[in-house]
Parts: structure tokens; C-alpha cells; sequence
């Protein structure tokens, strides 16, 4: 009976060991240049002006300025959201080429992976070339977040303030 319960035990243990190292490869960070191949279907789009939603960014200014929503948006135009709009894919390949397919609309290009957990994607459009920057925020086996964001300039109320865009895709396998 003994012999029985210490098999037992150190099967469950076997198991227990076995369980935990095979789950935490799906948890794992992996490297952003082997990392990234593969077919990326985007699952959603999070959307931050200067940190907070668009929603959020607008009450704040419109309080600020002691104006409605409806006037700051009148005003200066709408900051809504488009991410419910965004579906598509991302595809890296090996050869460090990309097909991005986005609402229907394709780019092809090529990219990059820098040292610093960002992802230099670049094609040609009928501006030239252009070039994108996104951060990696997370990479594993099965999910990624990247994230692009640029400054810009907007004149709200009497000064120029800087405003920070960021859109962060969330992909899936």
C-alpha cells in the first residue's frame, strides 16, 4: 500500500512539474525577431490620446475650456474613436517581408526588429516611403501587442499644446 501511495505521489508530482513547464511557454516573452513570423489576425484596437481614451480626452478639454462636448467637438473637430472599424491581418515572413491587410486595404513592405523591442515596418506609397515604428509590448506564442504613436501640434483654445497619439493593436494567432 505504501509503495502504491509514493507511485502515486510522485506521478501527481511528474504531472504537477510537467503541467507547470509546458504552460509557461505560452506565457513566455519571446525574442521580437523569431517571435514576430507568422500570420496575425488583429483582435482588437485600443485607442490613447495623451494617455486616456478619446472620450475621456475630450470631457477633459471641453471642461477645461468651460465649453460642452458638443462645442469642442464642433470646435476642433472629432477625436472619436475608429477602432471599432479595424479588422485585418498582419503577416511577417522570414524573409523579413510583410503583407498588412487592413479593412481591405493591402501594403506590402518589409521590416526589421530592432534591439530595443520595436518593429520597423517600411513600403512605399505614393508619397515615397514610409516608415513605422511600433513598440512591442508584449510577444508571445500566441497574442502580441504593438503600439505606434506620434506628436503633434494642435491649437485648443488661446495656446499650442503637444498631444500624444498612441494605437496599440492587439493580435492573435
Amino acid at each position: 500500500m505504501k509503495n502504491w501511495q509514493r507511485m502515486f505521489s510522485m506521478a501527481m508530482l511528474v504531472c504537477v512539474a510537467v503541467a507547470t513547464f509546458s504552460c509557461s511557454k505560452d506565457g513566455e516573452e519571446l525574442d521580437v525577431e523569431a517571435g514576430i513570423v507568422g500570420k496575425w489576425e488583429i483582435s482588437s484596437v485600443e485607442e490613447l490620446i495623451d494617455g486616456q481614451s478619446p472620450e475621456k480626452f475630450v470631457e477633459q478639454m471641453a471642461q477645461q475650456l468651460g465649453i460642452t462636448v458638443e462645442e469642442f467637438e464642433e470646435e476642433y473637430g472629432d477625436f472619436a474613436s475608429f477602432a471599432n472599424d479595424v479588422q485585418g491581418t498582419l503577416e511577417f515572413k522570414d524573409d523579413k517581408t510583410f503583407t498588412e491587410v487592413i479593412n481591405d486595404d493591402e501594403e506590402r513592405g518589409s521590416w526589421n526588429a530592432g534591439s530595443d523591442r520595436t518593429l520597423e515596418m517600411k513600403y512605399e506609397d505614393e508619397f515615397g516611403y514610409q516608415i513605422y515604428t511600433l513598440d512591442v509590448r508584449t510577444l508571445k506564442s500566441n497574442s502580441a501587442s504593438l503600439s505606434f504613436s506620434h506628436t503633434d501640434e494642435e491649437e485648443i483654445g488661446d495656446s499650442e499644446m503637444e498631444i500624444n497619439f498612441e494605437v496599440i493593436l492587439h493580435l492573435k494567432r
